[in-house]
C-alpha cells in the first residue's frame, strides 16, 4: 500500500500549501464576514471569480503540457523555458489588449465606478501566472516541502496584512490600544477602503512567493525549442477551452448573480452565496490538495501495468475521505456556521449542496486522467463544454427564480453531468476498473445518515445546540463503525495487493 501512503503524505504536505484557504476560513472569513457588508462580500465573489477566470486564459493548459512533456523527454529544463518563455510572452499581450479594451472591460466586469480593481486584478494575474511554472517545476521534481515552504511564507503575508488593515487599524483609530500609533494610522489608513486592502494584500503576498521562487526562475540558462512548443501548444489549447469551461462551472455563478439580480439585492445575494461557500473550505483544501499531488503521480504511473486498478483504488480512497469531510461538516454545522457573521448565515441551506458538488468536482478530477494519459485532451474539452452548458442554462433558469439556492444546485448537477460524461467516454478509450457500486453506496449513506440527523432533530424538536451535537456525534460513531468495516477494511486489503506500487 506504499503507492496510497506516498499520495497521502505528498497530498498533506501540499494541502499545507492550502492552508491560506484554512486560514481564509478560521479567521479571514469571520474578519472578512464582519468588516465587509454583504454588498461588500458580493463585490469581493466578484472579483475573485473573474480572477479565476482569467488565470486559465493567462496560463492556458501550459502547466498540464509542462508535466506531459518533462516526463517524455530526457530534457526537462529545456521544457521548463520553452514553457516559462511563453508564459512571459503571452501575458505580455493580454495585458496590453487588456489596456486597449479597458473601458469595455470595466464595464462589462462591473468595476466602471471603481476602475482601480480592474489594476489590482491585473497585478494578482501577471504575478500568479509567471509564478506557476516555477510551481510546477517544484511539483514535477517531487519537491513538496520546498513548495509548501514558499506557499505558506505567502499566506502568512496575505493573513498578516488582513489583520492589520481590517483588525489593528480600526482598532487604533478606535482609541482601543496603541494611541502612539494613531497619528501614524490616520495618515494613509481609510476605513473605507477594506476592500482595497484586502486586494492589496493579495498582490504583496504574490510578489512575496514570486520572489522566493527566484532560484527556481533564475537557477539555469533557458533555452527556447520552437518544435516543443509547438506540440505543447497542441496538447494544450484543448486544455485551455476546457480550463475555462471548467471555470464557468466554477465561478459563473458568482459573475451571474449580480446581473440576474436587479439592484443592489444581487450584490447581497452574491455576498451571501459568497460567504457560505467558505464553509466548504475544508473539502475544498483537499481536493485541491489532491490534484496538485496526484497530478505528476498520475503521469508517473501511466506506464505500470497496474495503472488502472491503481487508478481506480486511489479514486475509492479519495471518496472515502471526500464523504468522511463532507459528513462531518454537515453534522457539526451549528459549530461550522460560527465562523462566519451572523448576518450570512440565512444561506446556510447551500452549504450541503455545495459540499457534493465539490466531491464530484474532484471526481472529474480523478477520471481526467484517462484523456490526459492517452493525450486526448479534445474529449477535455467536450466534457468541460458539457458541464458548461448545465452550469449557464441552470443557473440562468433557477438564479432569477431561486437566487444563490439555484445557483448551488446548478452546481452540483454540472459536477455530476461531467463526471458522468467522463466515466462512460473514459471506460472506452482507457477502461479503467472503478467500483462505482461501492463509492455510490458510500456518498448514499452520507447522505442517509445527516437526513437521519435532521429528521430525528425535527421529531424530538431539539432546539438547542450541545444536545443536537451530542445527537449527531452518536450517530458519527455509528457511522464510522459502519464505514470501517464495510468499507475501509476491504480497501487497505486490496491495497496492499500493490504495496511494492
Amino acid at each position: 500500500m506504499s503507492f496510497v501512503k506516498k499520495l497521502a503524505s505528498q497530498t498533506a504536505l501540499y494541502g499545507l500549501t492550502n492552508v491560506s484557504r484554512l486560514i481564509n476560513f478560521l479567521i479571514l472569513a469571520k474578519l472578512h464576514s464582519t468588516v465587509l457588508s454583504q454588498v461588500e462580500s458580493g463585490v469581493q465573489g466578484n472579483f475573485y471569480a473573474y480572477i479565476s477566470f482569467f488565470n486559465i486564459l493567462f496560463t492556458y493548459g501550459i502547466e498540464t503540457a509542462f508535466f506531459r512533456f518533462a516526463n517524455k523527454t530526457q530534457d526537462p529544463k529545456t521544457v521548463f523555458g520553452t514553457a516559462y518563455i511563453s508564459l512571459i510572452g503571452s501575458s505580455v499581450l493580454l495585458i496590453l489588449l487588456g489596456w486597449a479594451v479597458w473601458p469595455t472591460l470595466a464595464e462589462f466586469t462591473g468595476f466602471a465606478s471603481q476602475p482601480k480593481y480592474l489594476l489590482y486584478l491585473a497585478a494578482i494575474l501577471l504575478v500568479d501566472t509567471l509564478a506557476a511554472i516555477p510551481y510546477a517545476g517544484l511539483r514535477q521534481q517531487n519537491k513538496p516541502i520546498k513548495f509548501a515552504v514558499i506557499k505558506i511564507a505567502g499566506m502568512l503575508v496575505f493573513l498578516l496584512l488582513n489583520l492589520f488593515f481590517l483588525w489593528f487599524c480600526p482598532a487604533v483609530s478606535k482609541g482601543e490600544f496603541c494611541g502612539f500609533a494613531l497619528e501614524w494610522i490616520k495618515s494613509f489608513y481609510n476605513p473605507q477602503n477594506s476592500l482595497d486592502y484586502i486586494f492589496l494584500a493579495n498582490i504583496f503576498s504574490s510578489l512575496l512567493s514570486f520572489i522566493l521562487l527566484s532560484p527556481q526562475i533564475f537557477g539555469f540558462k533557458y533555452g527556447f525549442d520552437k518544435q516543443l512548443w509547438k506540440q505543447m501548444i497542441r496538447f494544450s489549447w484543448p486544455l485551455l477551452i476546457a480550463g475555462l469551461l471548467g471555470m464557468t462551472s466554477e465561478t459563473l455563478d458568482r459573475i451571474l448573480i449580480p446581473k440576474l439580480i436587479d439592484g443592489q439585492e444581487g450584490l447581497v445575494q452574491n455576498g451571501i452565496y459568497s460567504q457560505c461557500y467558505k464553509i466548504s473550505i475544508f473539502l475544498t483544501v483537499f481536493v485541491q490538495a489532491f490534484k496538485f499531488a496526484a497530478e505528476p503521480f498520475f503521469f508517473s504511473k501511466a506506464t505500470d501495468s497496474n495503472a488502472p486498478k491503481i487508478y481506480a483504488l486511489v479514486m475509492d480512497w479519495f471518496v472515502l475521505v471526500c464523504v468522511l469531510v463532507i459528513t462531518l461538516l454537515i453534522l457539526y454545522i451549528d459549530v461550522a456556521k460560527h465562523l462566519l457573521d451572523q448576518k450570512f448565515w440565512e444561506g446556510l441551506t447551500i452549504v450541503p449542496i455545495l459540499l457534493f458538488a465539490n466531491l464530484f468536482m474532484g471526481i472529474h478530477t480523478n477520471l481526467s486522467i484517462w484523456y490526459k494519459v492517452t493525450d486526448k485532451t479534445f474529449w477535455g474539452l467536450l466534457i468541460a463544454l458539457c458541464g458548461a452548458f448545465f452550469t449557464i442554462l441552470l443557473n440562468i433558469i433557477w438564479i432569477p427564480q431561486m437566487g444563490y439556492i439555484g445557483a448551488a444546485w446548478a452546481t452540483l448537477i454540472s459536477y455530476l453531468a461531467m463526471s458522468l460524461f467522463s466515466y462512460f467516454v473514459g471506460q472506452k478509450y482507457y477502461k479503467v476498473p472503478y467500483n462505482v457500486l461501492r463509492f455510490t453506496l458510500l456518498v448514499l449513506s452520507a447522505i442517509l445518515i445527516t437526513n437521519i440527523s435532521d429528521f430525528l432533530v425535527l421529531y424530538f424538536y431539539i432546539i438547542d445546540m450541545w444536545p443536537k451535537l451530542i445527537l449527531n456525534t452518536i450517530l458519527l460513531i455509528i457511522y464510522m463503525i459502519f464505514i470501517w468495516k464495510l468499507y475501509i477494511t476491504p480497501l487497505r486489503k486490496e491495497s496492499a495487493v500493490f504495496s511494492g506500487s
